[in-house]
């Protein structure tokens, strides 16, 4: 098929690329003087009577999926038309590279680069699922990386849209790597696949390695049954321990068993990026969970007779520092820091807060907030405040 010079109002001016189902054209819309990308459906796709159907079925749901959707994550469509027997689609012209060029290059990102990224497109999901649109093929080739280092959501061919018929329980639609056990197992699928597809991509964003891999069948078996090593064990010189649970919910085998939502998974990985353990603070957590506990303890016996007279309560606060040196130190250190006093430098313990929400917030805008300062390792300096053991008490709490 040779290059049109024009597709209805549209005036072509290069050749983006090619694919299986057509041409991706650059062209000129003359009445907003604006450039616009042209997707088109090759002609003897359309022609082919076995396939005509579905090819323009899925053709004209990418328009209706991504024509409904206004946000700055995702590409942008203008226009559905036919012309000289070309379907074709108008849509925003975007600058950049996908990921999956960037893992062919095998580059290696950089932490804040991986949460940025991530923090984006989960942005740019959560806006399509609240309009009742979820993408169901979420993957490297689909995620475009623009030259100001923002990132655009593309392709919604086989997107499903709240209420369509399109595709019935039983369809196997997707990309193998990076389609849910729902998918594989021709299951109903929801928008929590897109959150699979989105746990997949920041485990190879944080590693370099997909947690998949094997032949069409070898990739169905793992993705329904097998759990991938986590990120921390793949590449153990990163410091990515605190990655480990948000990527394993991310990945759960059931529908249920991942995050509820987009805003929810990315939440979980600004916390853990605002938070990171290091082996310091996991001394300072050890030894402050020990003192928590003792001080429940004293609070609980310290007076004659008031077991007798408040058993439970006593009981209660026995149990819960009995649970207190259970916690994982990494959880406690989360929550709290060892930074030099501003007065006289020596070490005490803070509570994360505003400083970890300004050091996730900066790398989702493109800021830098650096990280806390760290003293030396002086314990028996420690200034243990209330809100600090508010804070560690926390913990015991969310476990319960």
């Amino acid at each position: 098929m040779s290059q049109p010079q024009r597709l209805g109002k549209y005036q072509v001016t290069d050749v983006l690329g090619k694919g299986a189902m057509g041409v991706v054209y650059k062209a000129h819309d003359p009445d907003i003087e604006r450039t616009v990308a042209i997707k088109t459906i090759r002609r003897e796709l359309v022609e082919d009577d076995d396939r005509a159907g579905m090819v323009m079925a899925r053709f004209k749901n990418e328009a209706r999926a991504a024509g409904r959707l206004s946000h700055p994550g995702i590409v942008s469509v203008y226009d559905y038309g036919e012309a000289e027997d070309v379907a074709f689609i108008a849509m925003e012209f975007v600058e950049g590279n996908s990921l999956r060029a960037y893992f062919s290059r095998e580059t290696q990102f950089e932490e804040r680069d991986v949460v940025s990224l991530m923090a984006q497109l989960l942005d740019a999901l959560q806006h399509a699922h609240e309009q009742g649109v979820w993408h169901r093929d979420v993957k490297p080739a689909n995620i475009i990386i623009m030259n100001s280092g923002k990132l655009k959501v593309a392709d919604f061919g086989i997107a499903r849209i709240d209420s369509s018929s399109l595709t019935q329980v039983g369809a196997v639609m997707g990309s193998p790597g990076y389609m849910a056990p729902e998918q594989y197992k021709g299951n109903a699928v929801d928008w929590r696949a897109d959150i699979f597809a989105a746990a997949v991509m920041l485990y190879q964003l944080l590693t370099g390695a997909r947690p998949f891999t094997g032949s069409t069948e070898q990739l169905a078996y793992k993705v329904c049954y097998e759990s991938p090593p986590p990120p921390s064990v793949v590449a153990p010189g990163r410091e990515l321990e605190r990655y480990d649970p948000v990527v394993a919910r991310g990945l759960g085998k059931a529908p249920e068993e991942r995050y509820a939502s987009a805003a929810e998974f990315k939440a979980a990985i600004l916390e853990a990026y605002a938070e990171p353990v290091e082996p310091h603070d996991l001394g300072v957590a050890a030894a402050l969970r020990r003192q928590l506990a003792k001080d429940l303890r004293v609070d609980a016996l310290r007076r004659p007779g008031v077991r007798r007279v408040h058993g439970d309560a006593v009981e209660e606060h026995l149990a819960t520092a009995q649970a207190l040196l259970q916690v994982d130190d990494g959880r406690i250190a989360r929550r709290v820091r060892t930074v030099r006093d501003e007065d006289d430098g020596r070490p005490r313990m803070t509570t994360i807060g505003e400083e970890g929400k300004r050091r996730a917030d900066g790398v989702v805008d493109g800021g830098t907030t650096g990280r806390l300062h760290f003293g030396k390792r002086r314990q028996q300096r420690f200034s243990v405040g209330g809100p600090v053991r508010q804070h560690a008490r926390g913990v015991i709490e969310d476990e319960q």
